[in-house]
């Protein structure tokens, strides 16, 4: 399985948030990563829609931590960054399903059920 750069950047935004207790903007996101404010936009789009992160409106609004990052199984974010590729469809055959779900326990064995925080 290849991890794709919107996962390595999602790991490293979530890096920023747990490392201050501020609100940070997209663009704050963007410099910090050294990326565009559209690819910033993307990353903290999935984060919130994942619940990793949630935002503040307003004039001093942004993003903030919302979960802790102990208690997210790595695997986790990779399924809402690089779009659930472990979750089950509908409509597949009983073998297709079993076929998932060893991978999914391979995978948590080889340390994809690890804390996100693991990571930073």
């Amino acid at each position: 399985m290849q991890i794709k750069k919107p996962t390595i950047y999602a790991i490293q935004a979530l890096r920023e948030y747990q490392s201050t207790q501020d609100i940070l903007t997209t663009p704050d996101i963007a410099r910090r990563l050294d990326i565009s404010i559209a690819y910033a936009t993307k990353v903290n789009r999935a984060l919130v829609e994942g619940g990793f992160v949630e935002a503040i409106r307003g004039s001093m609004g942004g993003h903030r931590l919302a979960k802790d990052l102990r208690k997210i199984p790595i695997a986790e974010l990779i399924g809402q960054i690089d779009g659930g590729l472990l979750d089950e469809e509908p409509g597949e055959t009983k073998d297709m399903l079993d076929i998932r779900r060893k991978l999914r326990d391979t995978l948590a064995e080889r340390g994809w059920g690890k804390p996100v925080a693991s990571l930073l």
